[in-house]
């Protein structure tokens, strides 16, 4: 047996080694990159001979790399993880038993629903249960029986381990805390659609998307028995090991190391870029028709405004620095491989790491990162990873935008390395994003002075009514009047003294003196 070998999942060539003592000093385990299972001290493994922690057991380093399987006949010949069921499970529907399989992504019709993803797809509003499930599927390879994760035999009832009832799955679920037609998953905290398949407990009104349960519980085997969830939460275990040097960097990690005069430069550079977009995205700008009348000219989104943009987005630091969300830092957290993130995270680190190595998902500063760090650094970027998941493109805001780039930036290194990283994110997102802003600048434009239009001439139409009415209440006075009318016009050429004499007024003076002693 060669002492090297080249394997299909890696990039270096790994080398055959018997003793693995090195590693172990360290205080880590370490686990097979393809079956995900611990590799012991004394075994011999493959392990690669740069400075990535990849290794291999030998019989899975001799495993091949395709299979033909008749669990995926439409998708012909495939990689061997996604061949071998983990869960066979029975259904009341179906005579034979049915295989789970978790990177199915199947296209055809499910036999419970009668429709398939496509048809799902091509609706207006795909709800997000059923896009963080699409991979799933039960099968029967008998009898070409399929059904999507959601319509499959689910476990009726499950235990939570961090609520105090068992949870029972039910076909829909209103919570008694759920008002303004807003549902959310007491899990994730994201929202829900009341009427999909979800777990309960209806006596405290606890109520968890599918999808977040089972994974979560490791029925999936996402999470598995070596990565136990430990009894502290992501907060307490900060507490603990994030230095004040750390805390340091988390703050602006941006300009962190700089003197203040280069992070005075970087605000004025940050404030000149905002002032020179603000027509593109200042929606006070954009929600005021007063400010719009005085503006002369409007953007034209010219490779000028989208690099003014990028700038933007590069100099962008918010004022808490990198700060996790409370809902992270309240969750119990699991070791994946000697990162500490929250539970609901787990599994997508788990999945990043079994197909790149840490270099790759977060440059070579990882081996200099500090275990507060690590954790810190991993919880962000698995949390930009489930945004963008469950994000369309369209529906990207820039928050969204200086959001991830600054969660990005900061652990591809800051300091303006690791462009070319910046740059794919930027090639594959922010033009897109561009795009559409393009479309939701001229829509929110046009639609904010045709509103006006519309009020003017809503305003128009109740002076010219107005106006009717007045004219028609005047022609019938005037007709009434029409006599005194008539005289008074035939005087209007006359001075008053011709209508009326000075004796005539004297009289009328006299007149009125006398009245006021009788």
């Amino acid at each position: 047996m060669s002492r090297y070998l080249q394997h299909h999942t890696h990039r270096h060539p790994l080398k055959q080694i018997d003793d693995i003592e090195r590693v172990y000093t360290t205080g880590v385990h370490i686990y097979c990159s393809l079956c995900e299972l611990m590799i012991d001290r004394n075994q011999t493994c493959y392990d690669c001979s740069s400075s990535c922690t990849y290794s291999l057991h030998i019989v899975c380093a001799e495993l091949p790399q395709y299979v033909d399987h008749g669990l995926h006949p439409h998708h012909g010949r495939l990689m061997l993880e996604c061949a071998v069921p983990k869960i066979i499970v029975r259904c009341q529907s179906h005579d034979h038993s049915l295989f789970f399989v978790e990177k199915a992504f199947y296209e055809g019709v499910c036999n419970g629903c009668q429709k398939s993803y496509t048809q799902w797809s091509s609706e207006c509003f795909v709800p997000k249960e059923v896009k963080r499930t699409q991979s799933f599927l039960f099968r029967c390879v008998e009898c070409d029986f399929n059904l999507h994760f959601l319509c499959g035999p689910l476990p009726s009832i499950v235990k939570f381990d961090y609520h105090i009832h068992s949870l029972t799955l039910v076909d829909h679920y209103i919570t008694k805390d759920d008002h303004n037609d807003e549902f959310y998953c007491d899990i994730c905290e994201e929202e829900r659609d009341p009427y999909i398949r979800i777990y309960c407990c209806k006596d405290c009104d606890f109520a968890a998307h599918i999808h977040c349960l089972l994974i979560e519980c490791g029925w999936t085997e996402s999470i598995d028995d070596t990565n136990d969830v430990l009894h502290t939460t992501l907060g307490e275990f900060l507490t603990d090991t994030l230095t004040d040097q750390d805390k340091a960097l988390l703050s602006d990690p941006f300009t962190f190391g700089y003197s203040s005069d280069v992070k005075t430069y970087v605000d004025q550079m940050y404030k000149s870029c905002t002032q020179a977009n603000y027509l593109l995205f200042d929606n006070q700008f954009r929600s005021s028709i007063e400010k719009i009348y005085q503006i002369n000219h409007f953007p034209s989104f010219t490779s000028n405004d989208y690099q003014n943009f990028f700038s933007e987005l590069l100099l962008y630091r918010p004022k808490e620095g990198l700060k996790l969300d409370e809902k992270y830092l309240r969750q119990k957290v699991v070791d994946i491989k000697g990162y500490k993130v929250p539970l609901t995270l787990a599994h997508i680190l788990k999945t990043l790491l079994h197909q790149y190595t840490e270099s790759d998902l977060f440059g070579e500063s990882v081996w200099n990162w500090t275990p507060g760090i690590k954790s810190v650094f991993a919880t962000t970027f698995c949390m930009v990873c489930d945004q963008m998941c469950r994000t369309n493109i369209n529906d990207v805001t820039k928050h969204l935008l200086q959001s991830w780039f600054f969660y990005l930036n900061a652990i591809a290194g800051n300091r303006f390395t690791n462009m070319m990283f910046l740059m794919k994110f930027v090639q594959k997102i922010m033009n897109h994003f561009f795009c559409f802003e393009a479309i939701r600048y001229e829509k929110d434009i046009k639609e904010k002075l045709q509103g006006r239009i519309t009020d003017l001439e809503a305003e128009l139409k109740k002076c010219k009514e107005k106006l009717d009415m007045f004219n028609t209440h005047m022609a019938q006075t005037m007709e009434r009047i029409k006599d005194p009318i008539n005289d008074a016009l035939s005087l209007e050429d006359k001075t008053v003294d011709q209508i009326i004499s000075f004796d005539e007024l004297l009289h009328c003076v006299e007149f009125a003196l006398i009245s006021q002693f009788i």
